[in-house]
């Protein structure tokens, strides 16, 4: 469109233009004269010609160079211009793949290649089919097999979960599949719509799986019937009753795989506790009791309530010390333990000596006699 333009027309019989020297004006009709053409011409003019700029069409009326390769019978205005660029699809500005971050042409084909190979479908590489759809030369080879023949051949499945059931989708007696969600307690499985019960080894698959993060793991499995065997070294290996480095009478280490015990170890150790008395005024000797030969460990603690002086516990096994500790000044105290062998039945005692001081003492029976 062309923009109204301002004419000889327009400016006909306004202003001060041809008037006498003397116009004999008041002086407001001499100020409106002088302002007329601006007031009545310009300003109107301008006003104009910015609603037809702000238009749809507006931009029709505005001039641009054609850039280059762009065809002749585009008008050469921006309006015109910018439509047919727009509709250009034959990457005007040459824009590379490079420079936007993507995959070239014959990336794309490389990369969706090494995929189908990855994933255990490299025969059906697009090279080795026909592009018309027609059998290819795998085809031909499959073709040429025995009817009878088995196929042995891991298939791919699909893996959903929907609410509490683990659906595969697939054909095939043996597949494998990507799982998409983990197992949770209460789970149940199904093939290919039917349900059916589900084991690793002689484990339930559920039992074993659950809580393990198997989202984004593959995982391969036999399906026969109304059960699906899913391929694994039969859970996870578990050990139950561990709480300490030694272990007591009665306590049971018990290790699992899956729920299977493979390892269970009953504790052998033996445990005493008992608080040495205040000897204000001599000694004082506690005695442990005579046990069999084995290997053994004490944990003794001496301490002094009074300052200025001194308690020193001995504990011997027979006449030999085993272990000495001295404690003083005013709530003074030491802590030790030993482990030592003995392959004679020995009687053991703890004796203490100072002015007001006191011992506390364990024996442990940590494994059997001495060779």
């Amino acid at each position: 469109m062309a923009f109204t333009r301002i004419t000889d027309t327009d400016l006909q019989g306004k202003g001060v233009i041809g008037q006498p020297e003397i116009p004999g004006l008041s002086a407001l009709e001499m100020q409106q004269s002088m302002e007329q053409i601006v007031r009545e011409v310009a300003i109107p003019g301008i006003n104009r010609l910015a609603e037809e700029l702000e238009a749809d069409t507006g931009a029709a009326g505005i001039g641009m160079k054609r850039p280059a390769g762009m065809p002749e019978e585009v008008p050469a205005h921006v309006q015109a211009i910018t439509a047919a660029h727009i509709e250009d699809r034959e990457n005007p500005h040459a824009v590379t793949a490079a420079q936007v971050g993507a995959y070239t042409k014959q990336e794309t084909v490389a990369a969706i290649n090494n995929k189908v190979v990855e994933i255990g479908a490299g025969d059906m590489a697009q090279a080795v089919y026909a592009t018309n759809g027609e059998p290819g030369m795998v085809d031909a080879a499959v073709r040429a097999r025995s009817a009878g023949a088995a196929d042995d051949g891991v298939k791919l499945y699909t893996h959903t979960r929907s609410g509490t059931v683990h659906e595969f989708t697939g054909s095939g007696v043996s597949g494998r599949a990507r799982m998409t969600a983990d197992v949770q307690a209460g789970d149940t499985f199904a093939v290919n719509g039917k349900t059916v019960s589900a084991w690793m080894g002689t484990e339930s698959a559920v039992a074993v799986m659950e809580g393990q993060p198997y989202t984004g793991r593959w995982v391969t499995f036999v399906t026969e019937g109304d059960t699906l065997n899913f391929k694994g070294g039969g859970g996870l290996v578990t050990v139950e009753g561990l709480s300490a480095d030694v272990l007591l009478g009665g306590s049971t280490v018990t290790v699992k795989q899956g729920a299977k015990v493979i390892a269970s170890v009953e504790g052998t150790a033996i445990g005493f506790l008992a608080e040495g008395g205040t000897t204000k005024w001599g000694n004082g000797t506690y005695q442990l009791g005579t046990y069999p030969p084995g290997r053994y460990r004490i944990i003794l603690r001496t301490f002094q309530w009074t300052g200025g002086e001194t308690s020193n516990t001995i504990m011997r096994a027979g006449s030999t010390a085993i272990l000495s500790l001295s404690a003083s000044g005013s709530s003074g105290n030491t802590r030790s333990s030993k482990d030592f062998d003995t392959a004679e039945e020995l009687a053991f005692t703890v004796e203490n000596g100072g002015y007001s001081g006191g011992c506390t003492y364990v024996l442990l029976k940590l494994s059997p006699a001495v060779e």
